[in-house]
């Protein structure tokens, strides 16, 4: 029997089906614009007149963090950016992709490791996908970077686990959008 190898899209139902955007709905927003808001600097990215709506992992947490009383001044952590994705011959094995843009990063060595699984982890816990998480998550750098980010976050003492992956923009677009 042969195996086929999993291909992974991105679903925009999936992405708007997550139960804690019926209180948080100004959380989805064209994933153009947050490009443009984290400082891509491939502009306009590949993302550019797709109307690509993902879900603001940062304006969801600011939400939810207003809704359950604890206020602005005391938001978790969360990643930059969330998805649902499916198996395009498959489409009941889906699973939510968790992106952090780091295209502002200038030295790595402020980069902290602890803080990016944290992220996933209340990330997870707040859009309640904790079983449904791709098997990588995203650590999205600028094209000149990749290279630098990967080997300090994946080559140095403490080194990060291999649920996250160091990728440019074009890359993730070709994984899940095209």
């Amino acid at each position: 029997m042969e195996r086929r190898a999993m291909s992974y899209k991105y679903s925009e139902p999936l992405t708007k089906s997550l139960n804690v955007l019926s209180n948080c709905n100004a959380s989805i927003k064209d994933f153009e614009d947050i490009l443009k808001t984290e400082g891509c600097d491939v502009l306009p990215s590949p993302f550019n007149g797709e109307n690509i709506e993902v879900v603001d992992g940062d304006e969801l947490e600011a939400c939810c963090s207003v809704i359950t009383g604890r206020g602005l001044g005391n938001k978790n952590k969360s990643v930059d950016v969330i998805f649902g994705v499916q198996d395009d011959s498959d489409s009941k094995l889906t699973s939510f992709v968790f992106v952090e843009l780091k295209f502002r990063s200038k030295t790595f060595t402020k980069l902290d490791k602890e803080s990016l699984v944290d992220k996933v982890k209340c990330s997870s816990t707040l859009t309640g996908t904790n079983g449904k998480m791709y098997t990588y998550h995203f650590i999205v750098f600028s094209k000149k970077k990749q290279k630098w980010g990967r080997h300090y976050l994946f080559r140095t003492n403490p080194i990060l686990n291999s649920s996250f992956k160091a990728i440019d923009i074009e890359k993730l677009y070709n994984l899940f959008f095209t």
